[in-house]
This record gives structure tokens, sequence and C-alpha cells, in this order.
């Protein structure tokens, strides 16, 4: 089983925190993922993004990141 990668002092301690996942929510594909993680990490599991300090409305600014298998 591998390790999960943590970003050392990147913790989120904030009780306000967006976490916030981009593109649509299709069920297969977010289904798959989580099997996906489950089979390399031990856990069910998906890809977001925490908003921490900024505002949802400041990240949906962000350029888009693209889907990567």
């Amino acid at each position: 089983m591998k390790e999960r990668f943590l970003r050392l002092g990147a913790e989120l301690v904030d009780q306000a925190v967006v976490v916030v996942r981009g593109g649509p929510l299709i069920r297969e594909i977010v289904q798959q993922d989580a099997d996906a993680a489950q089979r390399v990490y031990g856990t069910y599991a998906i890809s977001v993004f925490a908003a921490d300090a900024v505002s949802v409305d400041e990240l949906a600014q962000e350029p888009p990141l693209t889907r990567r298998k």
C-alpha cells in the first residue's frame, strides 16, 4: 500500500475552510476516483482543493486545472 503524501505546513486549521471539487460531479467518475484511491492508499478519497484564506469567487477566477489520469 502506498503512503499518502502530506504537504508540510499546509494543515487546514480554520473552521471556515471551504473544500472545492472542480468540474461536474459525475457519479461514475467520482466513484472511479474513490475506488482508485482505495486500491492505492487503503482508504476511499477524492481529489479536492481547499480554499484557505481565499474566497470561492477568488478560487473560481484561477486558471482551470485539467483532469489527469
